[in-house]
């Protein structure tokens, strides 16, 4: 007895101590960051952002029994860390070269690292406070509060996404594949094409594959993967062609993710196979999609992405590049332009309205973070004018909307990625299980975009999660009634 106290004892300690270390560590860092010794502590940062992350998977792995790769609250800091450390870690250990676009003004480029330090730990503090606030007091939605049948619920999500996928493909043969397939960096007059519905489609079919990987029987697994993993499969190969490396990237692994905590894990073995295919595919796509589907000679491309420079060079600067944004941004608020003050947030909310009719007017009223800072670099480093193409991070928009107090949001962040895993894998509720799965791909995502999206890919998300309950539920009372009246027959025609 004296031997459980002192465990539970020492647990309790544990979970107290972390959010309170990582928020004195945050502060610490932000101190640094504003009293002008970030030039000091600029590889030491590189250090503790690596050995924190490490940890934190470490833990992940050791903790939970669907491993580190499924868990979103091991996934969005590394997400984080390979956004904001990445680069500066392999130019340190000598895998990339000095590049002008990344590191545009050195001094910067310093005081946006120990800033990204700051945001790991406030990331950290919010995830480990969650788990320390709701792990003994919340009330844990168990399966019995389900109004609907798995199997139905998986039917239901099969259907839906073979519909999306009918619906995608109609479009793409609209539109015309070799204009779906042209250069991935001339989408500013395709993108004028493309509808509403070809966007739509694409987003709720993933809602809907990952609701079937959510669902999948336990048992019979093998049976029911089948279908939802052939269309998937299909679902990359499309955008694969079309020039999409994150998205994919995003999609798979949280797939696998839905999939390690519905049944079981993969051995790492398997996945170390997994993520280096994948970022093989990432180096093929990325010299592939400046060239038209017409002119694209894949042989060509694939022996010249295939080679270890080439795929490190991907592997580093696809999500490293990220801090030139943060980097920027230190350079314009306040200095150059005032704070933001929320702005581009209240826009997110703004866009959860449904398109229709106020197309024109949200596209001209919306401030799209990304593509302003997107406009920057392209004007200050190639002098032209060009507003896709780069993106925006979490850290850069919190500091261009309040500055250091900022950091709260990522906090905020923390604590409601914590909380969303902790009640989806501990209800056994598939329903809410698809939830996690697409909240995770828009986390995930957003890690390296702005905020613009994400209310709108959650809450939509589980509208129509909600959707197929509501259908699921509806084809199971039909059944059970269906049921009731044929025994009530067979019960007359008996006593008759």
């Amino acid at each position: 007895m004296r031997n459980k106290a002192l465990r539970r004892k020492f647990s309790i300690s544990h979970k107290v101590f972390l959010p309170i270390a990582y928020i004195s560590f945050a502060v610490i860092a932000v101190i640094v960051f504003v009293s002008g010794l970030s030039d000091l502590f600029f590889l030491p940062s590189i250090i503790i952002a690596n050995i924190i992350v490490i940890f934190n998977c470490v833990r992940a792995q050791r903790r939970t029994r669907y491993g580190t790769f499924a868990s979103l609250s091991a996934l969005a800091p590394l997400f984080f860390y390979l956004c904001h450390f990445l680069y500066q870690t392999a130019f340190q250990l000598g895998f990339v070269e000095y590049n002008e676009y990344v590191i545009f003004n050195f001094h910067l480029y310093r005081e946006a690292t120990v800033l990204a330090l700051a945001g790991l730990f406030a990331l950290m503090a919010g995830i480990y406070f969650s788990e320390w606030l709701y792990s003994n007091s919340i009330r844990i939605p168990c399966k019995k509060d389900q109004s609907y049948d798995d199997v139905k619920f998986h039917k239901v999500a099969v259907i839906s996404s073979i519909i999306f996928f009918l619906i995608l493909l109609g479009e793409i043969f609209r539109i015309g594949f070799a204009d779906f397939a042209a250069s991935g960096y001339a989408r500013s007059e395709l993108t004028e094409k493309f509808s509403r519905i070809l966007t739509n489609a694409q987003r709720f079919f993933m809602y809907s594959i990952f609701a079937a990987f959510a669902s999948l029987p336990r048992k019979k697994w093998k049976r029911g993967i089948i279908l939802p993993g052939i269309l998937a499969l299909l679902f990359f190969m499309l955008l694969s062609v079309y020039g999409y490396r994150g998205h994919i990237g995003v999609f798979l692994l949280t797939c696998y993710c839905v999939f390690a905590i519905r049944i079981h894990p993969l051995p790492l073995k398997i996945l170390t196979v997994f993520f280096t295919a994948m970022i093989i595919s990432w180096s093929v796509i990325l010299a592939g999609r400046s060239i038209a589907i017409s002119e694209r000679d894949y042989s060509s491309i694939i022996s010249r992405a295939t080679t270890t420079d080439s795929i490190i060079d991907t592997a580093v600067r696809t999500p490293g590049m990220m801090i030139t944004m943060v980097t920027r941004t230190i350079n314009l608020y306040p200095h150059i332009f005032p704070y933001l003050w929320g702005k581009s947030y209240l826009n997110g909310i703004y866009f959860l309205i449904p398109n229709l009719s106020l197309e024109k007017k949200r596209s001209s009223t919306l401030y799209r973070f990304d593509l302003a800072m997107s406009a920057y670099y392209f004007g200050s480093v190639f002098r032209s004018i060009r507003g896709v193409g780069m993106g925006a991070t979490p850290l850069a928009e919190a500091y261009a909307n309040f500055g250091i107090l900022g950091l709260s949001l990522l906090f905020l962040g923390g604590w409601f990625v914590g909380r969303t895993e902790l009640i989806s894998v501990s209800s056994g509720n598939c329903l809410l299980l698809a939830f996690l799965g697409i909240s995770s791909y828009t986390i995930l995502w957003s890690m390296r975009n702005d905020f613009l999206t994400l209310p709108r890919g959650i809450i939509y998300g589980y509208l129509f999660l909600k959707l197929l309950s509501f259908s699921a539920a509806c084809c199971s009372n039909i059944r059970v009634r269906t049921t009731q009246v044929s025994r009530k027959i067979v019960a007359q025609r008996d006593y008759s």
